[in-house]
């Protein structure tokens, strides 16, 4: 269960995780754009502003935490698009 009001992730064993800010802001924004891609520099200018200088390593880092907290080690949740980006992908659930 996603709660981003909370910030927080329960996995179906009962364990809760906190996402830090910004990891809870890039999760909002991957949902809200399905089942569109998002790119790097979208996330970097949507999440931490124009203002800010990181990289796009800075977002790589960030989805490697949401996988962590979403117990997405194989990327079926949060899915990787070689060259563009990211997109939110969860199961059919009309299966």
């Amino acid at each position: 269960m996603i709660d981003l009001g909370a910030l927080s992730v329960t996995a179906s064993d009962g364990d809760r995780t906190f996402l830090q800010v910004r990891d809870g802001h890039v999760l909002k924004l991957l949902i809200s754009a399905t089942p569109a891609v998002v790119d790097r520099a979208e996330i970097l200018d949507r999440v931490w502003g124009r203002e800010e200088f990181p990289t796009a390593r800075a977002v790589d880092n960030s989805i490697v935490r949401l996988r962590h907290a979403l117990k997405d080690d194989d990327g079926r949740l949060i899915r990787s698009v070689r060259g563009i980006g990211y997109q939110w992908a969860p199961p059919d659930t009309e299966r």
